[in-house]
């Protein structure tokens, strides 16, 4: 019978993953700043402080700040109370979902650029798409997470 700590006692070992597998990632605090609507465009929430912070991977824009979902015209993929990290430094390209500022106010939606014309696209087919003119969007912030309320 082998002794605890023996060569013997190793080879009865099993593994229950295979640690060459995993590969490292970066987990990062970004602010919790506020709420975004996914909805109607609304005045969105600037605090002076930040109370809450999330923790995610790979974030390498150091600007990276996170919102609270309030609204469903993006369901099913994001949802009332949902969470998105936003990275104002992401290129922004057509099909992408973003925060989108015009005329002061902030909408969450997936974006196509058209000509002179910014469509906000919801993903909930009981809402419908508005386009915008280009010169009162004040800014177009990619979403790059999506934390899931549960």
């Amino acid at each position: 019978m082998a002794k605890r700590g023996s060569a013997a006692h190793a080879d009865n070992i099993v593994r229950l993953y295979d640690e060459r597998k995993f590969r490292r990632v970066t987990l990062t605090e970004v602010p919790l700043l506020a709420s975004v609507p996914a909805g109607n465009t609304a005045m969105m929430f600037y605090p002076e402080h930040v109370d809450r912070y999330v923790t995610v991977d790979n974030i390498k824009d150091p600007s990276a700040f996170a919102l609270q979902v309030k609204g469903n015209s993006m369901a099913p993929k994001i949802e009332n109370a949902d969470i998105v990290v936003v990275s104002p430094q992401q290129d922004v390209r057509n099909g992408d979902i973003c925060v989108i500022r015009v005329n002061d106010e902030d909408v969450l939606k997936k974006v196509k650029f058209e000509g002179d014309g910014v469509h906000l696209i919801p993903l909930n087919p009981t809402f419908k798409t508005v386009v915008v003119n280009k010169r009162d969007v004040m800014f177009v912030w990619k979403v790059v997470k999506v934390i899931k309320n549960i």
